[in-house]
């Protein structure tokens, strides 16, 4: 055990541990569980103490050999997230805003560069955590740079992930448009449609979502408040043109962005599990696509559709959304001192993000190269449906179409039998009304089938 000491008094630290008395007396006080922070989040802090340390080594404004300790000190453990981890005690759920994470992370920062100056840990006459590191720049403004580093980031992963579902969807939409489906619409309304049309119009759908993630990527560029000179230095690091927040205190007190930033996510999320639950129908009750095999069906149900992946999509999903609950919660009950419960909210924010990211992968990698087309099952599916009487408005009239479809629909019978036994059209008129249909349905499975044959 080693011995640390601040205005409160001594306190006794684990010798291997890198946090020091702050976090030690925090963790004493409120020890509660709780997931920890997505480590991108201390990671990017590091980063900004880096630039620091970079920046005020050159200006002189620190010593010349802490800033170089600090900077390579922050570069290591910023490389090895794992080891980081390891001494990030403080969750998002302990009280003390952002100043609980920072003072965690400032102190193993400390202690690492304190290592590489020779000097031992708990030495912060040398490099001082609490009155050296947060120079220039708050505990919640850090804390709020690292969280909009993390989210550009993701976010620059999630554009590139939407964007290649949504060429994906293009192409299903191009290779399955002559499969005829029926679609289920509102209070039990359907409608003819096709699988073709499933796909591109969930395409459409992430594509608009792909363009509101691209505004709330662009919205975050504006974070930083602290020393002119650190910025710079800043970019370089992450490789990010980050810019000057115009506001200086546009945060806490407003939390329109971050509100925002997370709706939108959730929205994502519910386009993809609307299109989810979409593929099961089609895959399951319907039969008319087959979805990949990821695993062997057990020998009792060798014929049954598998929803292995499907089914971890829908609850990255929920995930995402419970999320957003937690993120509104916190922001709406924090608007007076929002930065109170900003590690909460903003962990919330990466976790969904990080949720969305492996969501789409599961969609772009597992489930759409795999599937398939079952062309008989929805013709089986469509040949069923009182909604065949469409066919003949042309020839019979809107009034008597309909009362077709209404026998057809109480019998429970084809609409070309029904048809056939009130003799309302000859045999040439009922070939022409359904069979060059039937035919060119045919037709289009057939190419569909030579499409994938040649892929």
């Amino acid at each position: 055990m080693r011995q640390e000491r601040d205005a409160l008094g001594d306190w006794s630290i684990d010798e291997g541990a890198f946090y020091g008395i702050a976090t030690a007396r925090l963790l004493s006080a409120v020890n509660v569980p709780g997931p920890a922070f997505p480590p991108e989040l201390p990671g990017n802090l590091l980063r900004v103490r880096q630039a620091q340390a970079v920046a005020f080594g050159r200006s002189r404004q620190w010593p010349g050999r802490t800033a170089f300790a600090l900077e390579q000190a922050a570069a290591r453990l910023a490389a090895a997230p794992e080891r980081l981890a390891e001494q990030i005690v403080v969750t998002p759920l302990h009280g003390g805003g952002a100043r609980s994470l920072v003072l965690n992370v400032d102190e193993v920062l400390a202690n690492a560069a304190l290592l590489e100056m020779g000097a031992n840990r708990g030495d912060y006459h040398l490099v001082a955590p609490l009155f050296q590191l947060d120079r220039g720049l708050q505990s919640l403004s850090a804390y709020m740079t690292a969280f909009h580093i993390t989210m550009l980031t993701e976010l620059s992963r999630l554009l590139t992930a939407t964007e290649s579902l949504s060429g994906q969807l293009e192409r299903l939409a191009q290779t399955f448009s002559g499969q005829e489906t029926v679609a289920q619409l509102q209070y039990q309304d359907v409608e003819l449609s096709t699988l073709g049309g499933d796909f591109g119009r969930c395409g459409d759908s992430i594509g608009r979502a792909r363009l509101r993630l691209n505004q709330e990527r662009s919205a975050l560029i504006p974070c930083w408040q602290g020393p002119p000179e650190v910025l710079p230095v800043l970019r370089e690091l992450t490789g990010l043109e980050l810019a000057v927040r115009r506001s200086q205190d546009d945060f806490p007190r407003n939390t329109d962005l971050y509100a925002e930033l997370s709706s939108q996510l959730k929205n994502t999320a519910l386009l993809l599990l609307q299109f989810c639950s979409r593929l099961r129908v089609l895959a399951g009750q319907q039969r008319e696509i087959g979805l990949p095999r990821l695993r062997a069906n057990p020998a009792f149900s060798p014929a049954q559709p598998e929803f292995v992946a499907l089914d971890t999509a829908a609850q990255l999903g929920f995930a995402i959304c419970g999320a957003d609950a937690a993120t509104t919660a916190a922001i709406q009950c924090g608007q007076e001192n929002a930065g109170a419960y900003a590690p909460l909210f903003t962990a919330e924010i990466v976790r969904a993000g990080r949720c969305l990211s492996a969501l789409l992968r599961l969609l772009s990698e597992q489930v759409l190269p795999g599937l398939t087309a079952t062309p008989e099952g929805g013709k089986n599916r469509t040949t069923a449906t009182p909604l065949q009487a469409e066919r003949l408005i042309p020839l019979l009239g809107y009034e008597r179409a309909v009362q077709v479809a209404r026998i057809a629909a109480l019998t429970e019978k084809p609409v070309r039998l029904v048809v056939e036994k009130m003799k309302l059209l000859s045999a040439e008129q009922l070939a022409q009304c359904f069979e060059s249909a039937e035919a060119k349905a045919d037709c289009r499975a057939d190419e569909d089938e030579k499409i994938f044959s040649d892929a």
